[in-house]
This record gives structure tokens, C-alpha cells and sequence, in this order.
């Protein structure tokens, strides 16, 4: 006996999309009224398409309501007017036919010819709690601040590095030390003399920003450039310290003293230099 089927769409309500509107990969049913074989085993039913739209429509699950109706719920994966030729159902032994069938499917995805949207109005309707967005901006806010943080550091070192030339003289530099110490040796040795000749020696022989570093900082430099010369390191350190000390107390002996830790630190550090560790 052949059958009387009718057929009408029912599309479930989803949040957040758009209701009775049928999109691509959104369930929704067939609800299927009229007569047909009442032997028919819906347990064992599937449904038979015609070769076109196999690969357009998927059934999940078919289902008698009443002796009179069911449902069918399936999915379509093509958008545009999807039409059927053929739509049955059978269990094997028996079908239903459920004639062609029309679908009109509207993509998941807009066309849009509206101008991009800025970064921070996307950032804003992001559907996510408001401390993350706060949090992205100031990871990027912290981000930019250290890479310009790192920037700055290295441009200021490196004119630090550029004045160095400043100093350069015709003289080598132990030399220019030996004459600048002879000449103050007339005057006593002033503080002033004693601590420009150190400073600028060092700077000379070791490259380092000596002028413009603290005793413990021209040490750390120097540890980076230099790490072999861990007892030369000590010696300008304290060298460094003496200097201020003898700020405070100013007596001939002690600044004498100082010139002759001088001379040895000027006679170990051209031994240094003529064997190439410098």
C-alpha cells in the first residue's frame, strides 16, 4: 500500500541564533504526518536519498510519535535551496516516501563589506569576564614598556661607550699616567690629580665607563668583559675605595701610599697587557 506523507519543518530554539532561520550544521526536524504500512519497523528505519544530496544531509535519529506521525532529525552541510528528488524511508522490507523535499539553508558565515573593526571595540565585546581584556592590555602596556625599557638601556650604554674616545691620547696609556703623576708630584698630589689619572688610566687600559659607574658597578662591568682577571678586579676596587677614603682624610703619607699601590697595580696590568690578556 503506498502512502500518503506531509511533511513540515520544525527548527528548534538555540541561543544565540537567530530562531526559525535553517543554517548550516543546525539540528531540526521533519515532523511527518498522513498513512502509511503500519508494519513498518521504525526501530530499523534509515533513509534513502537520491546520489546528489547523500553528501548534503545527515539523519541522526528517526522516531514514531503516534500511529499517525513522527519526526526526523537531521542536519545539512551545503547552503543555498537544497531540494531532494528523492526521500524515503525504509526498514529494510518496507518504505515510506516521503516525495522531494526543499530546504532553503543560510550560511553560518555573513558577507560584510563594513570597514575592520578596531582592536580595542573587538577586545571589548569579547565574551569573556572584563579582567581578562584589563589583564591583555597590560600585559601588552608591560610588554612595550620593556622592550623600549631594553632599548633605551642599550642606546645609553652604548654612548657611555662612544665618550670612552673622549680619552683617547697619543700617549699610551701607562705613559700619560707616568706623566700626569710626575707633574703632580710637584703640586703633593692633590685628590683631585690622584683620583683623574686612576680613572683614567683604568678607563684606558680596561674600556670601561669608569666616570660614570659606582666602584661596585665598574667591578661588575669589568667581571662581564674580564672574567679571568678576578684578582685585577679586587685591586681596582679597592683602588676605587682608597680614593674616597682619602677624600675624608687628606694626609700627605696616605696619599703617598696610594701612588706606590699604583705603581704596581700600572706594572701588573701592562704585564697583563703584553701577554695578551688585555
Amino acid at each position: 500500500m503506498l502512502n500518503e506523507v506531509r511533511c513540515s519543518t520544525q527548527i528548534p530554539e538555540v541561543a544565540g541564533l537567530e530562531k526559525d532561520v535553517l543554517t548550516v550544521g543546525r539540528h531540526f526536524y521533519l515532523n511527518c504526518e498522513g498513512t502509511w504500512d503500519r508494519t513498518f519497523d521504525f526501530s530499523k528505519a534509515f533513509v534513502v536519498l537520491d546520489e546528489s544530496s547523500q553528501n548534503t544531509i545527515k539523519v541522526f535519529k528517526i522516531e514514531a510519535r503516534n500511529a499517525n506521525s513522527f519526526d526526523i532529525d537531521l542536519i545539512l552541510y551545503v547552503a543555498g535551496e537544497l531540494k531532494t528528488n528523492q526521500f524515503k524511508l525504509t526498514d529494510g522490507t518496507r518504505e515510506i516516501d516521503l516525495g522531494s523535499q526543499t530546504f532553503k539553508v543560510k550560511s553560518v558565515i555573513e558577507k560584510t563589506e563594513k570597514e575592520p573593526v578596531p582592536y580595542g571595540y573587538l577586545i571589548s565585546k569579547l565574551d569573556w569576564p572584563w579582567q581578562y581584556s584589563v589583564g591583555v592590555l597590560l600585559s601588552l602596556v608591560l610588554g612595550v614598556a620593556v622592550v623600549i625599557a631594553v632599548f633605551l638601556n642599550k642606546l645609553k650604554w652604548r654612548q657611555r661607550m662612544d665618550r670612552l674616545k673622549n680619552f683617547d691620547s697619543p700617549l699610551s696609556a701607562d705613559s700619560q699616567f707616568y706623566k700626569e703623576l710626575r707633574r703632580s708630584e710637584k703640586k703633593g698630589f692633590p685628590i683631585s690629580e690622584l683620583e683623574g689619572m686612576t680613572k683614567t688610566y683604568i678607563l684606558r687600559r680596561y674600556k670601561v665607563p669608569i666616570f660614570e659607574l659606582s666602584p661596585r658597578k665598574t667591578v661588575s662591568f669589568l667581571r662581564q668583559s674580564l672574567p679571568r682577571l678576578k684578582n685585577e678586579r679586587r685591586f681596582i676596587f679597592n683602588l676605587l675605595k682608597d680614593i674616597e677614603i682619602l677624600k675624608k682624610n687628606n694626609d700627605l703619607e696616605k696619599r703617598k701610599k696610594y701612588v706606590d699601590q699604583m705603581y704596581r697595580f700600572v706594572d701588573l696590568t701592562e704585564d697583563l697587557k703584553q701577554r695578551g690578556q688585555l
